[in-house]
């Protein structure tokens, strides 16, 4: 029976490194027996941040042609195929009990691989990101104690109601060698693939980068109604490609910790028993080999007001473009008629 490997991330487990690591090696894993679709995409750069091929396959689900996508995609060869997205994730019970059904009228045996990270850690990361991406200005005591959830545990137990082999890995236990974890799982001599680059795929923002951007959406939040997306991502993209290696560390506040292990210990509990044999490898925090600040840094007052006239001249310029460009437009538009 052929085999289909569904990596689903979690969010923050170098999933980016990892897809970028498939797609490099999708050749030598297709002579291993394991087609890695690149759908004719090609990644260059060592910092590409990716979808993984996966999303191919969530795009299909959502149009209601998943049928027709993995029928097509088995239909290539003798080989398991490997798919990669944390677009995966966001698939509805729903939708992965038809998946299921699909698997098994088409014989194929679905293998899920997720990884899971250290729960303070991950937050963290989630947190970051909302600041990086979305806009987000709360601050980080203030996003843990709004939480009902976490995320990444939610989505094993959603996927484990409907697929029975799932294989979840410790991110914080396998972060320097992932890709070893990863060919364990496919059953793959790693010996027989070019090892991973030892390079940084999406870094986080260190947390002078993390409160400046804060500051940046708060003014932008008070100033603009309408959200471009755009903007923010403009800025920590060029922070990130100054310096993509930069070591960051994690802000680390013991009062926060305590909340999420008595919020969540029950959760993690669980996890470690039903997936890690009862030990104690999914924790809150741990700080032994790892960078971590209780400091936090001083953004002067001064900066918001900068901030404050960029951001009012920038929009101000731009509406005034905007209306410029759309009254010649009309004067063409009279004069040609």
């Amino acid at each position: 029976m052929k085999k289909i490997y569904m990596h689903i991330g979690c969010e923050k487990t170098g999933s980016s490194a990892l897809q970028l690591w498939l797609h490099q090696n999708a050749a030598c894993l297709l002579e291993n027996g394991i087609y890695y679709p690149t759908f004719t995409r090609k990644i260059t750069g060592q910092y590409t941040i990716t979808s993984g091929n996966g999303a191919e396959a969530v795009k299909a689900i959502n149009k209601e042609r998943g049928a027709r996508f993995f029928e097509h995609l088995f239909a290539k060869g003798d080989e398991d195929v490997l798919l990669s997205s944390e677009q995966f994730q966001s698939l509805t019970d729903q939708q992965l009990v038809g998946l299921k059904n699909l698997f098994e009228s088409l014989e194929i045996e679905p293998v899920v691989i997720v990884f899971l990270r250290d729960v303070y850690d991950v937050l963290y990361s989630k947190y970051n990101q909302l600041v990086k991406r979305h806009f987000f200005e709360k601050s980080f005591s203030e996003y843990i104690y709004s939480l009902k959830e976490v995320e990444q545990i939610s989505v094993v137990d959603k996927w484990s109601r409907h697929f029975s082999q799932i294989n979840v890995l410790h991110y914080n236990s396998n972060k320097k060698n992932l890709d070893s974890a990863f060919s364990k799982v496919l059953g793959l001599n790693e010996c027989l693939i070019q090892p991973m680059k030892k390079v940084t795929v999406n870094r986080s923002l260190n947390f002078f980068e993390i409160e400046l951007m804060r500051m940046v959406n708060m003014v932008y939040n008070k100033k603009i109604y309408k959200k471009n997306y755009d903007f923010p991502e403009k800025i920590t993209n060029k922070l990130i490609k100054n310096s993509p290696e930069k070591s960051v560390s994690i802000f680390y506040d013991k009062k926060v910790e305590q909340h999420i292990a008595e919020s969540f210990s029950g959760d993690i509990d669980r996890v470690n028993k039903e997936y890690f044999n009862g030990k104690k490898i999914l924790q809150v925090f741990d700080k032994g080999g790892k960078l971590y600040s209780e400091n936090i840094p001083t953004i002067e007052s001064e900066y918001k007001i900068i901030l404050e006239e960029i951001i009012d001249s920038q929009f101000s310029l731009q509406f005034w473009w905007k209306n410029y460009l759309e009254n010649i437009s009309q004067k063409i538009k009279n004069f040609c008629s």
